[in-house]
This record gives structure tokens, C-alpha cells and sequence, in this order.
């Protein structure tokens, strides 16, 4: 089955399915000398939300944004008392339409797995929204770094080539 884009069929399904193919590819990356791999999926969500991000945009998902927010320590988690969290939001004029966050599952007590949903996260809540936001077509300057361009080579290379066999 194709993971372009199929009007048919419904949008969170499709995004869920290039989500968990991204994951599984990206799982099977080697994680020496790549420091955000190592523990996945903590300390790896600003990579797999950025892979998820850009294939996504390849499959005609949509110009997703990727998000950064900042454990509020007020909300703080039974593992994660500080730190930061990345997320990736479909917006329509201005309105979350659509969350996917590939790494949810690093905070086993807020979600058991990662997820697509319509509107805001869930896990939302738990940040303050102190960071930067940018667009997936708008990449910074580390996302095409040996630590970013690679792991996104060998996904888009594992997930459209297996799926077109």
C-alpha cells in the first residue's frame, strides 16, 4: 500500500501509518556516534519529529510545524521533572488542526505510545510554549547536520522503497 497521500481515506490513519513506518525505520538506524538515538524514544523526539515531519511533507501531508515546549515544573512527570519535549502541529489559519508526536511514549505516565489527534496534543498541557516553532520546509541549520541528515536518508530510504516493492 502506498503512503502518498490518498484523499480517500482518512487523514489521521494515513498520518498514523507514515508515523509508525518512520519509527520503525528509524528504530533500525544505527544509534553509535548519534547521541539522539541512543536512548529512543527519550531524547529523540526533535529528530523523529523532524523526520516524521519532512516525510510527511513529501507524502502531501502538509507543511507540519514543529513545536517546543518546556516541562512546566509545576506539571512536571513522574520521569521527567525538567527538560524540553518537541512535537510536530498541522495548522489551518492560524488553529491547530491536527498533533503528531512520534515520541510520546517517553512519558509512559501522560501516553503509552505515540499519536495522532485532532486539534492540540494532549500532552500540550505538561509545556509551556516558551520555544521556537518552525515550519518542516523551513529546516534550521542543525537539521541538516551528520546527526539529522542521515537517520532522515535512511528512513525516506527504508519507508518508500520497502513500500513500493
Amino acid at each position: 500500500m502506498s503512503l502518498y497521500r490518498n484523499p480517500t481515506r482518512d487523514f489521521t490513519d494515513q498520518v498514523s501509518e507514515v508515523m509508525a513506518a518512520s519509527i520503525a525505520a528509524l528504530r533500525g538506524y544505527p544509534s553509535e556516534g548519534n547521541y539522539w538515538l541512543l536512548h529512543f524514544p527519550r531524547e529523540s523526539c526533535e529528530l523523529a519529529s523532524w523526520v516524521v515531519g519532512s516525510l510527511l511533507l513529501e507524502l502531501g501531508f502538509g507543511d507540519w510545524t514543529l513545536v517546543s515546549g518546556t516541562i512546566d515544573s509545576e506539571q512536571g512527570s513522574l520521569t521527567h521533572r525538567s527538560g524540553s519535549h518537541v512535537w510536530l502541529e498541522l495548522r489551518s489559519d492560524e488553529e491547530i488542526a491536527f498533533s503528531a508526536d512520534a515520541t510520546a511514549d517517553q512519558f509512559p505516565e501522560w501516553a503509552s505510545q505515540p499519536f495522532v489527534v485532532k486539534g492540540p496534543s494532549p500532552l500540550a498541557r505538561f509545556f509551556s510554549m516558551n520555544r521556537r516553532q518552525n515550519l518542516i520546509s523551513e529546516p534550521l541549520e542543525w537539521h541538516l547536520d551528520r546527526f539529522h541528515a542521515p537517520p532522515l536518508a535512511h528512513v525516506r530510504d527504508s519507508v518508500l522503497h520497502d513500500k513500493q516493492r
